[in-house]
């Protein structure tokens, strides 16, 4: 053997070769060692081998060997390594990972080892308990494969930043599927392990099941009364606490921490400090003198309709105990002290203070070596002392309490607080003095004054207002509160009232006793309702209530009372009724109106529906010429009138009939239950011969008629609407025949109405797409054969009926005032066709164009503005424009009328009165007006003979237009016997067919760029 052999064992070399190897053996190894020899011999290699030998010391050392044998020589080789500190670490890392094991297996958290692949390599009992797994079962699966699809993307996103050292590791809560498939809760903690070079080789998961509290807040979340139930069964002691500081709800383990039964901690205040939403460890004095120390943690909630605090408390009195007998510190003790919330306040059997914490000490504005040694009454008010007195003697025989206690500051500022005291004995029993916890309640004594003082206001308000406030009990058989107001809206007095609760209900209508009845029922089911009833009172009077009420819960929501406001609503039924009343009727003639009329004509219908026998009519009435009333005796004098039409037509009809005004002087007529039409036709004429006498207003006689449309119903209508709008169509028939007459619908009238409509609807579309144009009939002089001027005549172009003449389209537009926009265009298409041809034809500059205006258009306020402006853009000068307009649209508004030409005439415009003759011939009038041209009117000149009427007539009109200066135009000239017929009675200008028709621009360019034909006539 080498010299290092013999020193790693501390031997010499003659001292180990002394002897025999196996002396030097440990007695453990020799039996491992003599096989290893044994191979040697018969020639196999012992590459490694380790044993242990004896040092001079008397320790062993490991040693390695590498052995070979030589049978020949009979000797063997060896090469040995110490690695006795090898081996210790060894043991030492066997004993940690041992030690490691028994934690990972035994830890009551569930933990697994994962590869990077996710695959788990190692788990715990707790884990396979978690997932309902056997470890088998779990380490041929990954982690994927026990959670919950969803929560696989972000923990691999964790996992990710994990990896790339952004996060040292991660918590989650995710789902896990168990074995059964069950899904359970978890707190998931994540920390990857690395080798020493940092390369990441396991990932340790550590995981709390949490499906308990998951299912709890589920819980909560879905009604308070399964909360109740569920935080009764919990360990931690829970409360819940109303603003008021007052328990509503406690369960079992929180009344086994305060050590007193139900009603001794429901509804009364604790004093505990609600105001700190992180968690707080405070104490509690039970009665039997154990001391509590709980953790609190306060939330915000909803409790049964109004807010509160949930107020968890977890004892940690045997965490605190086993702290204290560990360190055996009292200075520990009085650091947990101190960090109380409350404050802690022990006296002596002299009541001198012999501990105070330094919240105690705050609370009184002191530091704690002012408060040592001083006595209690020190911090009281004189006054107070034998109320002290009092309670000390009670902690004298032991007694324990909890009561409110006002001390006195150093500033002499009142703190209010709620003192719990236990009293203190050693061992012998002899009292050594007392321990107090006391809580600052100085804000809930303000809150308690403030509430009081707002009781104080409710009661006021609720003794000043009008409304009927009460409170009855759970079956409305004892009434709890009635308010002041009940004694008016009732008659009688409170007293009786609250005497005999069945007073109330006697004093109900009969009709709703049975609604009453029903909502005090339905009230209980659904725990709120409204309704309205009336109250017969003493005096006979009628009053109408609006009843709203609401049931009223304790905190086991059994029901306890019913609340309920009554208002006086007589006033606004009465309003109701009123507004009813003004809705379905005509206010001046107080008739029905419109919607009350359509409301009985649908009912008829409907009754025609089911009684196919039964037969009615409308009569629609239109008053005739009431607008001339109007303007002409003022409106005051057609609203009498309007009255007493009335009051006679409604004389005329029978008791079931219904007379309705639908505005204006328009009325409607229902005629229900007739024979056939007969009987409205009876009723018409009745109607013209009742409205044949005068009406006497203001002493003067008036007479009016009626126009009358008739409609039965046997035509089958299925709306109101149809049969009036069919009536309607009738009275416009009867107008148009004279009116003062009735006229009864039938299918052609509609018919026409349809058509009337469609041809207003094409108008409107007409005019957008400018379907017009304008035609323009020659004016020749009589006396020589020239060309004078023209008329402008529209034409409409229509896309599906070719040409309309005006005298199917004007009226209609007459009527929907769309003259407006026609009339306005036909003036700007006239001025600029005549400019363009008076610069195209020089010689013709002389002539002029006559535009038709209508009455519409002289009652627009812009027509001035509108035909200077036209003017002005086509550049004719005012002398070659004329307008037309007729004898019926003067005398339809005679002053302002006349104001309008007089601003036309002013601008040196021609004025032409066009088929003088055909309306009032208000020769008498003629004079007033600022009129340039009479037109003769073609029913006169295409009846004229030699000496016959006609020929007089248009000779009186030539005449009288030459006494006044006035040109003359003869219209309707077709034959040359007319033409010479003119000539002679001295009518200087003619248009018609015999000289041309109307002519379209094109036609009008190529007369004037040839000489006119009419030179060619008989013509002197």
């Amino acid at each position: 053997m080498n010299p290092f052999f013999a020193r790693t064992l501390g031997y010499s070399v003659a001292e180990l070769t002394s002897k025999p190897f196996r002396e030097w053996l440990h007695p453990d190894d020799e039996t491992a060692t003599r096989q290893q020899l044994e191979n040697l011999t018969q020639g196999k290699k012992v590459h490694y081998f380790e044993n242990r030998y004896r040092c001079q010391d008397g320790s062993y050392r490991w040693l390695t060997w590498t052995s070979v044998a030589n049978v020949e020589e009979k000797t063997i080789y060896a090469v040995a390594r110490d690695v006795t500190e090898w081996k210790k670490i060894e043991a030492a890392l066997r004993k940690s990972e041992e030690k490691f094991r028994l934690l990972f297996d035994k830890s009551p958290t569930a933990m697994g080892l994962a590869n990077m692949e996710g695959k788990l390599i190692n788990v715990n009992q707790a884990l396979c308990q978690l997932v309902g797994y056997t470890p088998e079962e779990l380490l041929t699966k990954g982690c994927a494969d026990i959670t919950h699809p969803d929560d696989l993307a972000r923990e691999k996103q964790l996992f990710n930043q994990l990896l790339s050292g952004e996060i040292n590791s991660f918590r989650l809560e995710k789902r896990y599927i168990t074995k059964s498939q069950q899904i359970i809760y978890g707190l998931h903690q994540a920390t990857l392990i690395r080798d020493i070079e940092g390369h990441p080789l396991h990932l340790l998961g550590q995981t709390i099941d949490i499906t308990q509290q998951i299912n709890q807040t589920l819980a909560l979340q879905e009604s308070e009364e399964r909360l109740g139930r569920i935080i009764s069964t919990i360990s931690d002691g829970l409360l819940v606490i109303n603003t008021q500081g007052k328990v509503r709800f406690i369960n079992e383990a929180g009344i086994n921490l305060f050590g007193r039964s139900t009603p001794q901690l429901m509804n009364h205040p604790l004093g505990l400090p609600l105001g700190n939403d992180q968690p707080t460890e405070i104490f509690i004095q039970q009665p039997q003198g154990k001391l509590i120390i709980a953790q609190m943690r306060v939330a915000d909630i909803t409790w049964q309709g109004e807010s509160a605090y949930l107020v968890s408390l977890r004892d940690i009195t045997e965490h605190y105990e086993a702290q204290q007998a560990l360190s055996e510190s009292e200075e520990k003790y009085r650091q947990i002290v101190e960090t109380a919330t409350e404050g802690i306040w022990i006296i002596d059997q002299d009541n001198k203070t012999t501990f105070v914490n330094q919240q105690m000490a705050q609370m009184l504005g002191y530091e704690i070596e002012e408060m040592m040694d001083k006595n209690l009454f020190d911090f009281v008010d004189f006054k107070d002392n034998i109320r002290v007195q009092q309670k000390i003697q009670e902690r004298r025989q032991g007694i324990a309490e909890t009561h409110d206690f006002k001390f006195r500051c150093r500033d002499g500022k009142e703190l209010w607080t709620i003192v719990s005291t236990n009293p203190l004995f050693d061992s012998q029993g002899n009292y050594l003095g007392s321990l107090g916890m006391i809580t600052d309640i100085s804000q809930r004594k303000k809150m308690e004054q403030a509430l009081s003082e707002s009781e104080q206001r409710l009661e006021g308000i609720l003794t000043s207002i009008q409304d009927v406030v009460w409170s009855f009990d759970a079956n409305f058989s004892r009434l709890i509160y009635l308010n002041p107001a009940a004694q008016i809206t009732f008659g009688f007095s409170l007293e009786k009232l609250s005497e005999n609760s069945h007073l109330w209900l006697n004093l109900i209508h009969t009709d709703d006793q049975e609604i009453v009845q029903y909502h005090r029922q339905i009230v209980k089911e659904i725990g709120h309702t409204e309704y309205k009833y009336r109250l017969v009172r003493n005096d006979g009077q009628i009053r109408w209530l609006s009843s709203r009420m609401r049931c009223v819960y304790d905190e086991k929501g059994d029901l306890i009372r019913i609340d309920g406001i009554d208002s006086d609503i007589t006033e606004q039924k009465r309003a109701e009724e009123q507004l009813q009343y003004n809705a379905t009727h005509d206010p001046l003639t107080n008739l029905p109106n419109r919607i009350l009329f359509m409301d009985r004509l649908e009912h008829a219908i409907e009754r025609q529906k089911r009684y196919p026998k039964f037969t009615f009519a409308v009569l629609f009435l239109d008053l005739d010429e009431f607008k001339v009333i109007n303007d002409s005796l003022g409106h005051a004098i057609g609203d009498q009138l309007l009255q007493e039409i009335a009051r006679r037509l409604q004389d005329g009809l029978r008791g079931n009939d219904t007379l309705a005004r639908l505005g204006g002087d328009e009325f409607t007529i229902l005629l229900e239950d007739i024979e056939d039409i007969k009987d409205a036709i009876k009723i018409a004429k009745r109607i013209h011969l009742d409205l044949t006498k005068p009406f006497i207003l203001e002493e003067q006689s008036i007479f009016i008629n009626t126009s009358i449309g008739i409609a039965l119903s046997s035509s089958g209508y299925e709306k109101a609407s149809e049969i009036l709008r069919d009536a309607d169509t009738a009275m416009y028939r009867a107008k148009a025949d004279g009116k003062a007459c009735y006229a009864i619908f039938d299918r052609k009238m509609h018919e026409r109405a349809v058509r009337r409509l469609q041809l207003e609807t094409d108008l409107r579309i007409g005019i957008n797409k400018q379907e017009f144009s304008l035609y323009y009939q020659p004016i020749i002089s009589l006396e020589n054969g020239d060309l004078m001027g023209f008329e402008a005549l529209i034409r409409w172009h229509h896309p599906y009926k070719n040409l309309i003449s005006p005298g199917q389209f004007i009226p209609i537009a007459e009527e929907t005032g769309l003259i407006i926009p026609i009339g306005e265009w036909i003036l700007k298409e006239a001025c600029q066709q005549l400019k363009k041809w008076h610069k195209q034809f020089p010689n013709y500059s002389h002539l002029k164009v006559g535009v038709n205006l209508s009455s519409k258009q002289l009652k627009y306020t812009n027509l001035i503005d509108t035909i200077d402006q036209i003017l002005k853009e086509s550049q004719l000068d005012s002398k070659h424009l004329k307008v037309e307009i007729t004898e019926t649209l003067l005398m339809e508004n005679l002053q302002a009328a006349t104001e309008i030409l007089l601003k036309i005439q002013e601008r040196d415009i021609e004025i032409c009165l066009d088929d003088f003759g055909t309306g009032y011939s208000s020769l008498s009038y003629l004079h007033r007006f600022p009129v340039n041209t009479l037109k003769i009117d073609r029913s006169f000149v295409m009846l004229m003979e030699p000496n016959n009427e006609n020929s007089e007539i248009v000779r009186a009109i030539v005449s009288l237009a030459h006494i006044l200066g006035l040109d003359i135009i003869a219209e309707g000239v077709e034959t040359q016997l007319q033409l010479d017929q003119l000539r002679r009675l001295g009518c200087e200008q003619g248009q018609g067919y015999f000289f041309a028709k109307p002519l379209p621009p094109e036609e009008v360019e190529n007369l004037l760029k040839n000489s006119p034909m009419w030179n060619g006539f008989d013509f002197p």
